[in-house]
């Protein structure tokens, strides 16, 4: 409604708004259809609805003043027009952490395309999504077009895991990097959430190495599931870099002070 009100009332000499007929589905709910009440249910503005050609219209078409060719300004003439190729002066940064190291460290390499093994797998839902998801990182700049078929065959690796396969199968109803705020005040986001049937399972993407803080973050993110009552509950960490599976068991959670009175939620 405020940029509804912005646009009608920013025209100083005439205006033109055109919006999608009613004709069209899906239009309750648009500021197309609030338009076309507001015309409708107004004594002042209904008597200049045109049904048959679907218009309101007021006023006459003037020229402004400034048409007048006597109040013209000259037209300022340019010698030269000077332009440069922009890629020359713009470089689009593939990553952050450390883009300035030599790119031929096998190390820095692995760490890269870890990181972009993240993206993916944070955007798929589904397996048949995994060209799709690449194209659009592609098209992001996240990656190069040179980098897409590695990208690609490091994801065929993951999924001829059948653990990691079963995670990206159409029996889920999936939810990825859900926002969920955490016992004490802190929060986080999931990875991947997949439901069915009641059952939660819950998986954390990592790039880095083994730590056992890992596990205490899943088993955090388990135990408020079960708070949401859900009963069966799975917690899953997969470390991309070597395609390691790590099942988490249920665990105690460390409480805070005042802990019952924080609110728990999943963005949904």
């Amino acid at each position: 409604l405020n940029l509804l009100y912005v646009a009608l009332t920013r025209a100083e000499q005439g205006m033109i708004v055109m919006a999608p007929s009613l004709s069209i589905r899906n239009i309750k709910g648009t500021v197309a259809r609030l338009l076309y009440e507001g015309i409708r249910n107004s004594d002042a503005l209904k008597s200049k609805w045109n049904e048959a050609a679907e218009e309101w219209k007021s006023g006459e078409w003037t020229l402004s003043k400034s048409a007048n060719k006597g109040d013209q300004k000259p037209a300022l003439k340019l010698d030269c027009y000077p332009s440069s190729q922009w890629r020359e002066k713009l470089v689009i940064r593939q990553t952050s952490k450390g883009h300035f190291e030599p790119r031929d460290n096998e190390k820095m390499q692995r760490a890269r395309y870890g990181v972009h093994l993240h993206a993916v797998l944070s955007r798929i839902k589904f397996a048949d999504e995994v060209n799709e998801v690449i194209q659009k990182i592609v098209f992001e700049g996240l990656i190069t077009k040179e980098e897409r078929p590695i990208i690609e065959k490091l994801v065929e690796e993951l999924l001829s895991n059948p653990t990691i396969a079963s995670w990206f199968t159409r029996d889920w109803d999936v939810r990825t990097e859900v926002p969920i705020l955490i016992p004490g005040g802190g929060d986080n986001r999931i990875d991947r959430l997949m439901l069915k049937n009641g059952k939660a399972t819950v998986v954390d993407f990592k790039t880095g190495e083994h730590k056992s803080e890992d596990q205490k973050q899943v088993a955090e993110y388990m135990e408020i599931l079960k708070k949401m009552n859900f009963t069966d509950v799975e917690g899953y960490l997969l470390y991309i870099k070597n395609g390691d599976v790590v099942s988490v068991p249920p665990g105690k959670v460390s409480k805070g002070k005042k802990n019952d009175e924080k609110q728990l939620g999943l963005g949904f």
